[in-house]
């Protein structure tokens, strides 16, 4: 995962909360489950904080929030952060990209070496007393240690001891001379306090004895000089220029007179701490540490010269800006609240928190990026702006704002510069008024009857259709045809109420005069998925077609598939969407292929993963798609979630029966059937979708391969040695690519199409490879029910104990060639044109292609050598045992 992270996240503020989870959760590998904890009703329980805390009432809640953009050493990091004040987290994730264009934030420790200190009062002779004192010092260490041996172990314990002196202050003072005895201890990756405190206690009898005089306090400092950390950050003046305003060097140089006058100044000093503190104490509360002992820390060694000065310095080096600070941080991930706080829990995952010095470095990263966005703003718009911007917010809350009103209306009332109580009432209502015009009017726009008689549409409460995008001439070819008379409805049963006809929902829709006329793009085409067996084949059509292609593709994965051919390569996940964004960029139509495909009883873990690719990966290119303004997206559909009569699974199955949930069905087919949800929701929002559902694919360019490549490989080598009854629906590699630009050239949006070639029985599909192979079909066929059994067994052994093992029967295919599904093409072929080819010429081509790659023995009429390459085969095919397996791929395969 350290080669995938990254902590730069355009456009993370726009998200809505759930998808900034859904995003964590993905960058961190952390199951959204554990996430659910940073609820408000989950975290922190009032029983746990009673045990806490003396007199608990409960527990009061901060926002916590994650800084992005953050670099430290070379590696990005996302950062917890708790913090009530609204500018923080804004601040820290804008400074954090800036400083990113100078590689990020340097940082440094020394060793964690605190100081525990013993008061001695009534000295009689402070020289002797020292003297004494320090004769002893291996006694007293040794002394010390002796009832810490977890820390001992750890290489750490008490390292050294001092004397020190504090004469009266002046007359008035009512202490004498005071001497006080400093233990210097090595906490390691604890906090450090509890440890101190009991070796002071442990040494104050006897240091008492050694001085002559009166021990009164024994107790660690929070003064920690000794173990600081220092960051150094350097911006480029081109990372921190302002738009439309100040350049970056004339920014620079305004931050570096700001930085000295807090230098000079104690008054400005506090201040410019303050801002350093703001990032450091949310980072310290998010992890659970003792803030006000670093804030106390912070401040008294920001005093250390005997002046208040500023903790961080700015100056203007070469061409950017370079800051420095150092500051003393006394924190523990050892013991405490830091190991029992549920919600720490979960920060610690999200930053990847494994030491001590990871996070004292993180928080004065924090520190330092906190302070240049501060100073930013004070150099280049005033504090007040950027910081009122935020505080809006609050403002309109406190108006009666909810929802997305919040950002709308805060946004409004920053504009006109009048951020107050009243200019947000004003504004809300003003957007509230706004909005319920619109729901009216879009109520009015679909109130829509059909008069079936004409075939047009007629207004309701006599409101007329309002004009779309779609009714200007140049959209007609884009525009539904009208709803048919009864008669024009090929293979469309209608029923009957009254005297009205009801059109089935995702029937075909055309005129009776052939199918939807044809619309024409032009631009980059974006293709996901292309390493597949569908995708691979759809990318070599859209080459010989003369389409300009750019491909998504997962990092790391095979590309032997689509090497060789013109496309433009991109590198991403489609769970990222910040990637997906940069890859569709310049492109106006896109293929969505890619999919997660598993056809084992899965892991929970691998449940998710297949959701998350499947459904989550889907929403995400539809999102970006939407965004970027794309002409139209054919997603690939599963023939897995298209539902079928009660009455019997044979019935041919078309796009107007729901998907059945409650079967004992597989997550993949339901994740499919959630995209199609996905889809829809897209198209509502106002992006053309068309769904192109596929049958198991059979031909050539199968480089996985693909469950039924594979069986037919095993039956050339005399492998198979046994099958089953049962049947599927198979499709052409052809004619999937060709229902896939039928689907984006006629489609209509918002429907989704099945395509098949035919259905095979196991009977049929060994007639092929007999012929096709030369070879005899096995034997044996068992009984479904007996397989079934044996599926059962042998599913659970791989799981178990050979999980990467490739399995050729699992439970749920055999389910699902008992079931001997049969698919409608109908309204495919009445709409979009669609005639089918020949399953038989697709195997024929696919043993080909197996045997030029070597995989299969090479036969009289297999043209191994020039034989045609995938793009050949597409261009070609322009209208002239099978089990499961486990798998993790992201592939174009979809059956």
């Amino acid at each position: 995962m350290s080669d995938l992270f990254k902590s730069d996240l355009p456009g993370f503020y726009k998200l809505e909360l759930e998808e900034r989870r859904r995003r964590i959760a993905a960058l961190t590998g952390l199951p959204l489950r554990d996430l659910a904890v940073l609820e408000a009703s989950g975290g922190l329980s009032s029983a746990q904080a009673n045990q806490m805390v003396e007199n608990a009432l409960g527990v009061l809640g901060v926002p916590l929030g994650v800084c992005v953009n953050l670099r430290v050493d070379g590696r990005d990091w996302l950062l917890p952060m708790a913090v009530e004040e609204p500018s923080v987290i804004a601040a820290c994730s804008n400074a954090a990209k800036m400083l990113r264009g100078g590689d990020g934030i340097r940082a440094s420790l020394t060793a964690p070496l605190m100081i525990g200190q013993i008061q001695l009062l009534d000295v009689p002779d402070v020289g002797a007393a020292r003297a004494a004192i320090l004769a002893e010092a291996d006694a007293l260490l040794a002394l010390a240690n002796c009832g810490h041996p977890s820390l001992l172990a750890a290489g750490g314990g008490a390292v050294g001891l001092e004397v020190v002196e504090h004469p009266p202050m002046d007359s008035a003072d009512p202490c004498g001379a005071m001497v006080v005895v400093h233990i210097v201890v090595d906490v390691r990756d604890a906090m450090g306090a509890n440890a101190i405190n009991s070796m002071c206690e442990r040494l104050a009898s006897r240091v008492a004895q050694l001085s002559g005089g009166r021990v009164v306090v024994r107790i660690v400092s929070n003064l920690n000089d000794r173990r600081t950390v220092t960051v150094e950050g350097h911006v480029p003046f081109t990372a921190l220029a302002e738009k439309g305003g100040k350049g970056g060097r004339d920014l620079a140089k305004a931050i570096e007179e700001a930085s000295v006058f807090a230098e000079r100044d104690p008054y400005r000093a506090a201040t410019h701490n303050k801002g350093i503190m703001n990032g450091v104490d949310a980072v310290l509360l998010a992890f659970g540490q003792d803030f006000r002992a670093v804030e106390a820390a912070a401040h008294a060694y920001a005093a250390r010269s005997g002046r208040y000065s500023a903790m961080a310095r700015w100056r203007v080096e070469g061409d950017a800006l370079v800051g420095r600070m150092t500051m003393p941080i006394a924190i523990g991930t050892v013991g405490g609240v830091f190991n029992v706080h549920p919600v720490v829990q979960v920060t610690r995952k999200i930053a990847r928190i494994e030491t001590t010095a990871d996070l004292a470095k993180l928080t004065a990263a924090a520190g330092l990026a906190q302070n240049l966005g501060a100073l930013r703003a004070l150099a280049a718009e005033g504090i007040q702006s950027g910081h009122m911007r935020l505080h809006a917010r609050n403002v309109v809350v406190e108006a009666g704002g909810i929802g997305d009103e919040i950002v709308e209306v805060a946004t409004r009332i920053a504009d006109q510069k009048q951020v107050n109580a009243r200019a947000a009432a004003e504004a809300l209502a003003a957007l509230r008024a706004e909005r319920a015009r619109a729901a009216s009017e879009a109520q009015s726009s679909r109130g829509l009857l059909i008069d079936f008689s004409s075939g047009t549409p007629i207004a309701r409460r006599g409101t007329p259709r309002p004009k779309t995008p779609r009714d200007d001439a140049s959209s007609a070819a884009a525009a539904p045809t009208p709803t048919p008379r009864p008669e024009a409805l090929a293979n469309a049963p209608l029923s009957l109420s009254g005297d009205t006809m009801i059109r089935r929902l995702g029937q075909a829709l055309t005129t009776g005069n052939g199918p939807n006329p044809a619309r024409s793009f032009s631009g980059k085409v974006f293709v996901t998925g292309a390493t597949g067996h569908l995708g691979a084949n759809l990318v070599r059509r859209l080459v010989a077609d003369g389409k300009d292609v750019r491909v998504f593709l997962q990092k790391g994965a095979s590309t032997e598939a689509i090497d060789g051919l013109p496309v433009e390569k991109t590198f991403g996940d489609l769970r990222d969407i910040d990637s997906l964004e940069r890859a569709m960029m310049g492109c106006k139509q896109a293929y969505h292929a890619a999919v997660m495909l598993s056809t084992i009883v899965p892991t929970p873990e691998l449940e998710r993963e297949i959701f998350e690719v499947n459904v989550v990966g889907t929403q995400n290119l539809l999102r970006v798609a939407l965004h970027l303004g794309y002409e139209r997206v054919v997603v690939t559909g599963s023939y897995s979630a298209v539902g079928y009569p009660k009455e019997s699974s044979k019935a041919p199955g078309d796009e107007t029966m729901s998907f059945y949930p409650f079967d004992d069905v597989l997550p993949y087919a339901r994740t499919k059937q959630q995209v199609e949800h996905e889809c829809l929701k897209a198209c509502v929002e106002g992006l053309d979708v068309v769904v192109a559902t596929s049958c198991a694919i059979l031909g050539p360019s199968d480089f996985t391969p693909s469950r039924m490549g594979r069986t037919l490989i095993d039956h050339a080598h005399g492998k198979l040695h046994a099958y089953i009854p049962g049947g599927f629906e198979f499709v052409s590699y052809r004619d999937i690519v060709e229902g896939h630009l039928l689907a984006m050239a006629r489609g209509r949006a918002g429907q989704k199409y099945v395509f098949s070639t035919q259905f095979l029985s196991l009977d049929d599909i060994m007639d092929i490879f007999e012929e096709v192979t030369g070879r005899p079909r096995p034997r044996l066929k068992l009984p479904a029910d007996v397989m079934a059994g044996v599926a059962v067994v042998s599913s659970f052994f791989y799981n178990n104990f050979s999980p990467t093992t490739p399995q050729r029967f699992t439970p749920a295919a055999v389910r699902i060639l008992k079931q001997q599904r049969h698919a409608d093409t109908s309204k495919a072929r009445a709409e979009l044109g669609y005639e089918p080819t020949s399953i038989r010429k697709a195997v024929h081509e696919a043993y080909a292609d197996f045997a030029r790659r070597g995989l299969v023995p090479a036969r009289p009429g297999t043209s191994v050598q020039g034989a045609p390459s995938g793009a050949q085969h597409a261009a070609q095919g322009k209208p002239d045992v099978v089990a499961g397996e486990r798998t993790s791929r992201i592939s174009g395969e979809s059956a």
